[in-house]
Formats: C-alpha cells, structure tokens, sequence
C-alpha cells in the first residue's frame, strides 16, 4: 500500500428459499459454513474475501400476504416474522401454507481491496 491508494470494502447478502422435501430436511436444525482468502504472495496489491452460510430448515406459522410478511421457527423453535420485500420472493410466498417446511441458505460475504486512486 502506498499514499493516495484507497480501500473498498464490499458487503454482498444473499438468501435462498426452497420448499423442503417431504422427509427431508434438517428437523429445524441450523449448520454453517465458512471460508476466507486472501491475496497470493507477491500479488501487486493487498486484497482478501470472508464469507459464510447458514442452512436451515424452517416451518411457517403464518402468512400475512396484504403485509408481505412471514412467520417461521427454526432450529431453537423460536419464532420470527420477515418482512419479504422482493417480489420475486412475495410470488413464493404466495405459494406458502401454514406448516409448510421451507429449507433456507442465507449467504453473506465481505470482500476487502487496495486499488490504486486513478487520476
């Protein structure tokens, strides 16, 4: 790194929603992943990547389609309502049921760089 380089930090989450087989899934327990790397040795400028997942499986406990929110427990048996703002995933929602069991991957990562200032 010299004077006048600058560092960007990049912040990237992501969540994916599947309807769970019957017979499958994790009974509402969570598991998670991670990983990080960095910059190869002698590269010409700093850089580095962290990441993560976590995989659930969940069962809905309500809808509320005119609110576009959903309530779920998971793997503690804790409930939690989620408003759901893409429309993509509203139109999945709308495919719910009460007692519907829904596999999550919630996904985020954060991705660190030196670049040059361009002048």
């Amino acid at each position: 790194m010299k004077q006048g380089d600058r560092v960007v930090v990049r912040y990237v989450e992501a969540l994916a929603a599947s309807l769970a087989r019957p017979g499958q899934g994790g009974g509402g327990t969570a598991t998670g992943q991670a990983g990080v790397a960095r910059h190869a040795p002698g590269a010409s400028a700093p850089t580095g990547t962290v990441g993560g997942q976590v995989r659930s499986t969940v069962t809905i406990d309500a809808i509320d389609k005119a609110a576009h929110t959903v309530t779920f427990s998971g793997a503690a048996n804790r409930a939690q309502t989620v408003a759901v703002r893409d429309p993509e995933m509203q139109r999945f929602v709308d495919t719910l049921k009460v007692g519907d069991r829904v596999d999550l991957a919630y996904t985020e990562s954060l991705a660190i760089a030196v670049e040059p200032l361009s002048r």
